[in-house]
């Protein structure tokens, strides 16, 4: 299914009793009722001169690149989520159909349980590698890390126009503010600098939060992998891609 251009939509079960098929364009979708479809969507980047003429709705909000040296204060930032529902995943001749289901009991997850972020730089090479922080009056409230240019990175797949949202974090205080959408661009206009043509974004379809945050973004689902993670049977890959307009 990589390759192939879809489009995306996202269902709540048992609050639209038929199919409704739309237009690829976001246009097409906004004049939908909230509880009837939500479209699946992708990003652009502050701090430097990549990000001097980004907007930003948040008052007081600083976006600026860092050294990789800042990696320990980026994990203070919890990345872990709890939900009550996950999505099923339906390839309709349309393109990919989620459907959010109610899963009990609630669900938790904790990437950094899971794999330490302080082993990325004895792993990789990360000196292509992009760590963007957000800050507020109150300090740190979130971060991103794009991975660039690296060969021991299957999901680079050895292209140097390719860029991926390797890490995203919010803090908890700070969420539903707008935080994680301007760092979302603001990874974005850095891989434009880098002349890069896409953003990649993996996650799962347990991660509910993330999956409604990248479509907001404006990424496609062009991906399920049913066979990604050995130890964790239950969870199904899903890749997202953003072209970069130039």
């Amino acid at each position: 299914m990589a390759g192939v251009y879809r489009t995306v939509y996202w269902r709540r079960r048992l609050k639209i009793p038929q199919p409704r098929r739309v237009g690829t364009a976001l246009e097409n979708l906004k004049a939908l009722p909230v509880d009837a479809q939500i479209p699946l969507t992708l990003c652009r980047f502050a701090g430097s001169s990549y990000f001097s003429n980004m907007p930003s709705h948040i008052p007081a909000l600083e976006i600026r690149e860092e050294p990789f040296t800042e990696l320990q204060r980026h994990i203070t930032i919890p990345n872990r989520f709890e939900t009550w529902s996950v999505l099923d995943i339906r390839d309709a001749n349309s393109g990919f159909e989620l459907r959010e289901r109610r899963r009990d009991p609630i669900f938790r997850k904790d990437y950094d349980s899971i794999e330490n972020p302080l082993e990325w730089p004895k792993r990789f090479d990360v000196s292509n590698w992009s760590l963007i922080g957000a800050f507020d009056v109150t300090g740190r409230v979130g971060g991103a890390i794009c991975a660039f240019d690296t060969p021991d990175i299957d999901m680079l797949e050895g292209r140097s126009d390719l860029a991926a949202m390797w890490d995203l974090r919010v803090s908890p205080a700070a969420q539903r503010r707008g935080v994680g959408s301007a760092l979302f661009r603001a990874v974005e206009a850095w891989a434009s600098a880098k002349h890069c043509k896409e953003v990649k974004v993996e996650t799962q379809n347990v991660n509910v939060a993330a999956c409604r945050f990248y479509a907001k973004q404006g990424c496609q689902l062009r991906q399920v992998n049913y066979h990604a993670y050995p130890d964790l049977p239950d969870e199904v890959q899903l890749i997202w891609r953003k072209v970069i307009s130039g």
